[in-house]
């Protein structure tokens, strides 16, 4: 056990520097996380301030997308409305004229609960799509003068409970309701104007603890607030109904660590997918300020982490098209180039 021996290298500098450091035992304690590093997969990002000026005051990030041209869109969770930022020479700049948000009546849009971005060249140049707690769509749309395209859904039959998320999958949205157990599907027919489908069969988990979902494909994937993951297959066929693994399994083949629901000594709130080439996803560890890498098959790849600890508290985090890494903080977001 490599790795066990290397945690007491670092217990037995603990008790050692406790009466006075050395030279010796600085560069020895350098050696064994660096060693650690190796073991546990871990590539130690260089993360910079990336907002030029930093977020204003009253914002709280608790998403982040990224367009393929590399522009960021923020979801705002004490107002619920998106910031938009654009990558200049000095830095990413806020968009001051980008209008995405709450509307009043007649029209009616709540405070947006999720974002996604949208593929490039949509007729109405829309580049991100938001969904209020009444399952009501906002289009958004960069420029002073255009204001945002607002899509009402047709609520399920069962009514709306809660929505906590959604994902957009090849033009169909996934609406995750954990007040009323349900995931929604709307076929990218229509506008989204015919009633949703239920995504179970007759095998349906529990979603009452899932924080956060992302779809391949329309396979589904559940993160739990105890980091475990509902792994589900779709199918519209009665005779092979959509299947679920739950909780899934995570292959990890690292020196001390095994293979099981949950993978130790980790915290995940969130989930991304990672597109083409290489169809993958990342999970969140705020606490750890860790971005995980993993195979649509659960096991794990590599993981990234800043070189020095971010000052103050991650809110999310993202991962670009182009490689870039983001982690959100209360006054800033931070970006670094990945390996």
């Amino acid at each position: 056990e490599k790795r066990l021996a290397w945690d007491q290298v670092l217990q037995n500098l603990d008790e050692a520097e406790a009466y006075g450091t050395s030279e010796g035992s600085s560069q020895l304690r350098q050696y064994a996380y660096s060693v650690i590093d190796t073991i546990d997969k871990v590539d130690r990002l260089d993360f910079q301030p990336g907002i030029v000026r930093g977020l204003p005051e009253g914002v709280t990030i608790k998403k982040i997308v990224v367009s393929v041209e590399n522009e960021l869109y923020l979801l705002n969770s004490q107002a619920g409305n998106v910031l938009r930022a654009t990558y200049s020479d000095q830095g990413y700049v806020l968009d001051p004229v980008f209008n995405c948000g709450p509307i009043p009546a007649p029209l009616m849009v709540g405070p947006l609960i999720d974002i996604a971005v949208l593929p490039l060249g949509e007729p109405d140049g829309a580049t991100v799509l938001g969904l209020d707690a009444n399952g009501v769509l906002m289009r958004c749309v960069p420029g002073e003068t255009n204001g945002p395209n607002v899509m009402p859904m047709a609520p399920p039959d069962i009514n709306w409970g809660e929505p906590r998320a959604f994902s957009l999958d090849n033009g169909n949205i996934y609406v995750l309701d954990p007040k009323t157990n349900s995931v929604w599907v709307y076929w990218g027919i229509d506008e989204y104007k015919e009633l949703p489908t239920y995504y179970f069969g007759n095998q349906v988990p529990s979603l009452q603890s899932v924080v956060d979902m992302m779809v391949s494909d329309g396979d589904l994937y559940l993160l739990h607030d105890n980091g475990q993951i509902t792994f589900c297959i779709y199918s519209s066929y009665v005779d092979s109904p959509t299947r679920c693994e739950d909780p899934a399994e995570y292959a990890d083949l690292r020196d001390g660590y095994s293979n099981g629901p949950v993978m130790q000594g980790t915290h995940f709130n969130e989930i991304q997918y990672a597109p083409q080439p290489d169809p993958s996803f990342y999970l969140f560890d705020p606490l750890d300020e860790a971005i995980y890498h993993m195979s649509l098959r659960l096991a794990f790849q590599r993981q990234y982490r800043p070189l020095y600890p971010l000052p103050g508290d991650p809110t999310t985090f993202a991962v670009g098209p182009n490689r870039r890494a983001f982690i959100a903080t209360a006054d800033q977001v931070y970006y670094a180039i990945m390996p």
